[in-house]
């Protein structure tokens, strides 16, 4: 009888140690998942925004579409002022971000920004004068 349990038994431990190891291989697998999500900073700036220019105490609003792909940003903005823009020679680093919206309709606009509690803020540049503006994340 002792034998008879010793031949039955193994093939059940064996199992139970593939199991084991299974889900020791896919706890590691997770794991490892976590840790390089984690890792990768989130992207603050990527997605639509709702702005607005104080161009010398005049409120302009806009719309901006960002997008971040390693160290450049590449997107559009509209304004009822501007008209449509795409950004040019966009840098991503340190936190902060600049560029260059060019305009069929309007004088290039040099932005710098970066982002804050509310959303984004920043200056720009067009016109011969320096100003701020700010954006939310747009409701979609």
């Amino acid at each position: 009888m002792d034998k008879l349990f010793r031949v039955c038994s193994a093939p059940l431990s064996y199992a139970v140690t593939m199991n084991i190891r299974r889900v020791m291989f896919s706890a590691i697998l997770a794991v490892m998942f976590v840790i390089a999500t984690a890792a990768a900073p989130a992207d603050p700036i990527s997605g639509r925004w709702a702005g607005k220019f104080d161009a010398m105490g005049q409120i302009v609003p806009f719309t901006m579409s960002l997008k971040v792909e390693g160290d450049k940003v590449t997107g559009t903005l509209d304004s009822e002022h501007t008209g449509h823009g795409q950004a040019k020679d966009g840098v991503w680093k340190d936190g902060a971000f600049s560029m260059t919206m060019v305009f069929d309709k309007h004088e290039s606009i040099a932005f710098t920004g970066k982002p804050t509690a509310d959303g984004l803020a920043g200056e720009f540049k067009t016109e011969g004068f320096t100003a701020k503006w700010t954006a939310a994340k747009a409701k979609d």
